[in-house]
């Protein structure tokens, strides 16, 4: 049984959901002012970036940041999919204008003065810091369930480690956003890196993110937080299976699971990428039908992209495990509710769930680790998403947001 004492008070730390609006600004105001709001928790975090290799091998890490910005820029100017060429030039607009006002280049480190000493501007270094910080993976979990008639529930726990409570995201922030066309989303906050590599949510479209473990490839290509900004920036504007495809090749991989309203039907699944290749598993018609996600790929589909996954066999077995307890709460679900797809309410419960019987209390969905969990539902008829910070507890208040 996990302790909820200590739950509680990693929710106390986090506090309540605290939504920034910035969608009423242009693109490049609205991330100058989301720089500025988690300005010293970035610099901080930026620090800790710098300090954690020798100075030859973090010179190197930004060296390959440097290299991921031009790469960045000629994917931009070969895309061919007018949607995803303006994501990809907003993002670097957005880049830019947070990178700057959180001033990485002001950082009293040799590492940054050695890029300026190399004859980069401050705009240039605040630029290469910014993207060398988004070389990075968080972790999480998710899972979507086909409701009745036609829609589909989602549920998502937002869950990294840290080595000091704070020291990455020190309270629970969901930024309200200007996407393409003007369409309105709303993202969770890590200081450290731009919106798009948790959660985000619109009024046609939710999407949720999961790390995984790639193989090593140190070839300066589109980074995976940039392609989960991108896909958060176009929303249910363009298909998430085929942005991923006209940006692949990546430096590293993720599992994007996302429902979404086309025409008369929602629309659900995950797309998996990783390298040089993407795949996708669908969510089933079927009422009941259901897909988890952690941090492994599918392990009965998209081979190829499975086969980019470098992962130790103590954490493959910790993650089937964590999965196993997926499946087994939602079948004990189905029996106590006799429903054959829950509720939020039930999936609510789902997440503040801590008795983890044979799977250990370090699977379970309410954890320390997590900074905020997310449950809801997408229909023709509209969306529901329901958040609360840090970890699920029962009784809890949550902020709730219907379109």
């Amino acid at each position: 049984m996990v302790d909820k004492t200590e739950l509680q008070a990693t929710k106390e730390r986090l506090g309540p959901i605290e939504v920034l609006g910035f969608y009423e600004l242009s693109l490049k105001e609205g991330y100058r002012k989301l720089g500025l709001e988690v300005r010293d928790v970035a610099r901080r975090y930026a620090e800790s970036f710098l300090d954690r290799d020798d100075a030859e091998m973090t010179h190197k890490k930004l060296g390959f940041g440097e290299q991921c910005v031009k790469a960045l820029v000629a994917k931009m100017e070969d895309c061919d999919i007018p949607q995803v060429k303006t994501a990809l030039s907003d993002y670097m607009t957005a880049l830019k204008s947070w990178s700057d006002a959180i001033d990485f280049s002001s950082i009293d480190h040799p590492a940054v003065a050695k890029l300026l000493e190399e004859g980069r501007t401050t705009e240039e270094a605040n630029m290469i810091i910014g993207l060398s910080l988004q070389n990075d993976n968080v972790g999480c979990v998710s899972g979507l369930m086909r409701g009745e008639d036609g829609e589909i529930l989602f549920w998502h726990n937002e869950e990294i480690i840290e080595d000091e409570p704070g020291e990455r995201v020190d309270k629970a922030r969901i930024v309200r956003l200007n996407g393409i066309g003007g369409r309105e989303y709303y993202s969770f906050v890590y200081p450290d890196l731009l919106p798009g590599a948790g959660f985000s949510f619109a009024r046609d479209i939710f999407i949720s993110v999961d790390a995984q473990h790639t193989t090593e490839d140190q070839e300066p290509r589109i980074l995976a937080n940039t392609a989960t900004w991108v896909i958060s920036y176009l929303g249910n504007a363009y298909d998430p299976y085929e942005t991923l495809n006209s940006l692949a090749p990546f430096v590293d991989g993720y599992v994007i699971n996302y429902a979404r309203i086309v025409g008369q039907k929602v629309l659900g699944g995950k797309v998996e990428f990783a390298l040089d290749t993407v795949g996708r598993v669908d969510l089933p018609s079927n009422t009941g039908e259901y897909l988890i996600s952690t941090n492994i790929y599918t392990q009965d589909g998209n081979v190829a992209v499975a086969g980019r996954e470098e992962i130790s066999p103590e954490a493959l077995e910790w993650n089937i495990d964590r999965q196993g307890l997926s499946h087994r709460s939602l079948h004990l679900m189905e029996l106590l509710t006799k429903r054959t797809a829950p509720t939020t309410e039930d999936l609510s419960r789902l997440l503040a769930f801590t008795a983890t019987g044979l799977f250990g209390e370090d699977k379970a969905y309410a954890n320390k680790d997590v900074k905020a969990n997310v449950v809801g539902s997408i229909s023709t008829k509209g969306v529901q998403i329901s958040v609360s910070a840090g970890p699920a507890l029962k009784g809890e208040e949550r902020s709730v947001f219907n379109f």
